[in-house]
């Protein structure tokens, strides 16, 4: 399942541009704290791999400014959250639906969160489709 969230801060914000260990932060914070725990530490085993079981996007918003070492965000922006299971889903949205959300310093608040797509609804492998320039015997 996909969820698209907005988001919004009062002002706008800074975020080193390496920002993908605030955003992993963030969902770790916004989840049931036993719950994060167990994902982050242990998550799901197969084996001896272990897998967290999501995944998320960049920051989809205006870049005001582009210095050396952070960048500037205006205050609206949007990110993508995706997981397979149903009990992440949940852990998740709860966290951000009854926490107040914060990226970094920043506190946020959470405009939207709107189920994009559901996971048994699309197609796992669709064929490339190949235009022949003559029939194949």
């Amino acid at each position: 399942m996909i969820v698209k969230l907005r988001l919004s801060a009062r002002k706008p914000f800074y975020l080193p541009k390496s920002y993908n260990r605030v955003l992993q932060a963030f969902f770790y914070a916004n989840v049931e704290p036993g719950f994060a725990r167990f994902l982050h530490d242990h998550g799901y085993k197969l084996g001896k791999r272990s897998f967290k079981l999501f995944t998320f996007s960049r920051l989809l918003g205006k870049i005001l400014q582009r210095e050396p070492v952070r960048l500037i965000f205006a205050p609206s922006l949007e990110l993508y959250f995706a997981t397979p299971l149903l009990e992440v889903l949940k852990a998740s949205a709860g966290g951000l639906l009854t926490g107040s959300p914060r990226l970094g310093e920043t506190s946020l608040s959470l405009e939207s969160l709107e189920l994009v797509e559901r996971a048994e609804e699309k197609a796992v492998f669709k064929p490339p489709r190949r235009d022949l320039l003559r029939p194949l015997y």
